[in-house]
């Protein structure tokens, strides 16, 4: 699975960017993609709240778990791990 992050109000990279990458990445054949789109954030602050606590942050385990229980419920092994990255020069 691959999950995608965005802040709103984002005035680096629209966050119409994270749509239109999914989209993309869909496209390409990758069948378990999300996005999270998080409002009244701005793009710095999605990073600092992966760095120290915040909605984000928050988002992003709450996902997490969510996978796990997914794949326990399914018989997957729960102890993949999930890359967060994401170029925009797609």
């Amino acid at each position: 699975p691959m999950l995608l992050v965005h802040g709103i109000e984002d005035p680096v990279v629209p966050f119409t960017a994270t749509s239109d990458a999914a989209r993309k990445l869909k496209s390409c054949g990758l069948t378990d993609c999300h996005e999270i789109y998080l409002e009244k954030t701005e793009h710095q602050e999605v990073i600092m709240q992966f760095m120290m606590g915040g909605p984000a942050m928050d988002a992003v385990f709450d996902w997490l778990r969510g996978q796990k229980r997914h794949n326990n419920a399914i018989g997957r092994d729960g102890g993949r791990k999930v890359k967060l990255q994401l170029q925009s020069r797609l």
